[in-house]
């Protein structure tokens, strides 16, 4: 009796481990430029036009390519982004403001094409033939900390991955979760006043360094339903074999 108990306790504690949720495997990979090589330009009526930027860190050893990538996207429509209406009568944006709870795609790649100006490839990926991987950025949050501070957030979805040789973009396409976040802060060509002082206006421009991170997401995978099924099975015989020993020792009682 002792044997088929601790059969069934062992049963029931490895099929609990099969069914706990796994871990989305993604790699981090950061990203950052300057106005030198092309970090990021603002200009008129809320747009964020992204340079091309190269890579500087991964979770990947030295050797993958991905070390090698630069990562651009199409240019950010802040007001679109926010739901509002650049010029609308009594608003402007403003230092402080943070925004939650966006709905707003953007397409974005990683190539080792270096290009100046993403205006340049400012389409889809299915557009052109380079790109090594490809994904949305779907924003869900824009903040302005201060006047020379931009932070956007999200998740990164939809990737599609060409550059197979790359354990960190493999990693990626096949994670089940990936959050992103792009800082941008003025410098030294930052006009006074700040990226709002150009985003606001209707002829202004300034530059800004960027830099940003895709890293995992805190996505919880659920349980294959198979495992919760055998989960069932295994906890369900070992409550019938402890049921029985009790109305035997009752009975003998």
């Amino acid at each position: 009796m002792n044997n088929l108990r601790n059969l069934l306790l062992r049963m029931a504690i490895l099929v609990c481990l099969l069914a706990l949720p796994t871990a989305a495997l993604a790699s981090t990979i950061e990203f950052a430029g300057t106005p030198d090589d092309k970090g990021v330009h603002l200009h008129s009526q809320g747009r964020v036009n992204f340079q091309w930027v190269p890579v500087t860190g991964s979770s990947g050893a030295p050797g993958d390519p991905v070390n090698n990538e630069y990562w651009g996207a199409n240019d950010l429509r802040v007001f679109d982004a926010i739901g509002r209406t650049f010029g609308a009568p009594g608003y402007q944006l403003q230092a402080g403001d943070s925004f939650s709870g966006l709905n707003y795609n953007l397409a974005m790649w990683f190539d080792r094409t270096y290009l100046p100006n993403i205006e340049s490839k400012n389409q889809t990926p299915t557009g052109y033939t380079t790109w090594d991987f490809s994904a949305n950025l779907h924003i869900t949050s824009i903040s302005f900390p201060d006047a020379y501070h931009m932070v956007i957030g999200g998740q990164i979805t939809n990737m599609l991955n060409r550059l197979t040789g790359s354990a960190v973009l493999s990693d990626l396409a096949a994670a089940q979760a990936v959050d992103f976040t792009i800082n941008i802060v003025g410098n030294s060509r930052t006009p006074e006043g700040g990226l709002l002082y150009a985003l606001n206006s209707s002829d202004k421009s300034a530059w800004g360094n960027i830099s940003g991170s895709l890293v995992p997401g805190g996505g919880a995978a659920v349980p294959e339903p198979g495992s919760l099924l055998l989960f069932g099975s295994a906890a369900g015989l070992l409550g019938w074999w402890r049921r029985r020993q009790q109305k035997t020792r009752e009975a003998a009682a």
